[in-house]
């Protein structure tokens, strides 16, 4: 019989400890689910206004050039090498260049020492002496172990837009800015953001040493595997696959956000942040809700073993009843209950039924005792309701027939 109110204990239990499952588990997917959306978004948005900042830095530097490229001294041929300087030197003091340069038609530049150096076979020099201006990759100079890169645009004949060009001015711009336009890039307490060039090279960073070690992530993972997570995402984000990610390292899981850069020769930049600088508060409402369901559980249970106690008690005591009734016990008192409710009823009507069959067997009992001391004058006066009515009959019947038996005797007699 206790199976019954283990089965009620445990419905009860299981109800509750869906219900609780799913809507903790359905609150703390939305709760995560709307936090990583609204910080992927934000992310989002940081990387663009950082791209857009490294876009507007180099479109300084290209009106820079184009505007060097219009001054129409350069272009004459009676120009002395003293006064390009002077006016190279005025320009890059203000503009906080490395150096300026241009280069003829014919690809030479000569430089301030009197060596000419051949450029007519590099990319920059193609693009402008075609009318374009040019942003490089960032280089690396040997020599001084500094990174720069190199703007250049159309040197006009006479200064004139739109004339023939005569050559191309060559602006040496320090690889630093780059990594102070990295720096600048804020999102929380540890995010930082990261410049790299089609290739995955570093080329801006707030940590300068990355930039000139030449870090690539993804060629440190395809010659000793590490970083596999972090190049294999920046690999998918060179390819344009996604743009945005989760990566771990050293157990700390870590958002990345990846913008391409407007004007560049495939540049993009990656804003990344630690996940629990963001994720804290929604992980701590995940915890708490665990928690609450947790003790939910445990209360739902407690609960649920108290009603099921209250549910079965008189169950199991009416069962109990009933095998002793069946056992010939007319005489146990039947327990009592102050429910109102079907296990009220069932006791009621348990007690009834005994009551009654007390009340029958005492009376056949009584019958027959007299039948047996020679009296047959008693009557059957007491009430048999339904299915006993037959036997008050039958006990009447018996009566009547030992009356009549016994006149026709006596008569014979």
């Amino acid at each position: 019989m206790n199976s019954i109110k283990r089965k009620i204990f445990l419905n009860i239990t299981a109800i509750i400890l869906i219900v609780v499952i799913a809507i903790g588990g359905l609150s703390s997917y939305l709760c995560y689910k709307v936090t990583f959306d609204t910080l992927e978004q934000t992310m989002g948005e940081v990387a663009k206004a950082s791209s857009n900042a490294v876009s507007k830095e180099l479109d300084v530097y290209k009106s820079i050039a184009s505007e060097i490229g219009l001054i129409p001294e350069l272009s004459k041929t009676d120009i002395t090498s003293e006064g390009k300087n002077a006016i190279f030197n005025g320009r890059t003091e203000m503009h906080g260049l490395k150096s300026i340069n241009t280069a003829n038609k014919e690809g030479y530049v000569i430089s301030d020492s009197g060596n000419t150096q051949v450029v007519k076979h590099l990319d920059y020099f193609d693009k402008s002496i075609n009318g374009e201006v040019f942003v490089t990759d960032a280089l690396f100079d040997e020599s001084t172990f500094e990174m720069y890169y190199i703007v250049s645009a159309p040197l006009w004949k006479d200064g004139i837009y739109g004339s023939s060009i005569d050559g191309v001015v060559i602006l040496k711009v320090d690889g630093k800015t780059l990594s102070d336009i990295a720096t600048d890039v804020v999102i929380g307490k540890e995010g930082f953001g990261t410049i790299i060039d089609k290739e995955g090279y570093t080329i801006g960073h707030h940590e300068y040493d990355k930039v000139l070690n030449l870090e690539n992530i993804v060629k440190n993972y395809e010659n000793d595997g590490s970083n596999k997570e972090l190049a294999l995402l920046e690999q998918k984000m060179l390819k344009g696959e996604t743009n945005y990610g989760v990566y771990k390292n050293n157990g700390i899981k870590n958002l990345l956000s990846y913008a391409p850069i407007e004007g560049t020769d495939g540049w993009a930049i990656l804003v990344e942040v630690p996940a629990l600088e963001y994720m804290g508060t929604t992980n701590l409402s995940i915890i708490a809700t665990v928690i609450l369901g947790i003790i939910s559980i445990l209360i739902a249970a407690f609960m649920g073993f108290r009603m099921s106690n209250r549910i079965s008690k008189p169950i199991i005591e009416c069962a109990d009843r009933l095998k002793l009734l069946s056992e010939g016990d007319l005489h146990t008192e039947v327990p009592k209950t102050k429910s109102k409710d079907e296990t009220g009823l069932l006791l009621d009507s348990l007690e009834k039924t005994i009551s009654n069959l007390n009340t029958i067997i005492q009376d056949i009992s009584y019958q027959l005792g007299e039948i047996v001391n020679g009296d047959l004058t008693n009557f059957v006066d007491g009430d048999y309701s339904g299915d006993f009515k037959p036997i008050k009959d039958s006990v009447v019947l018996i009566i009547k027939s030992l009356n009549y038996l016994f006149r026709n005797i006596n008569d014979s007699i």
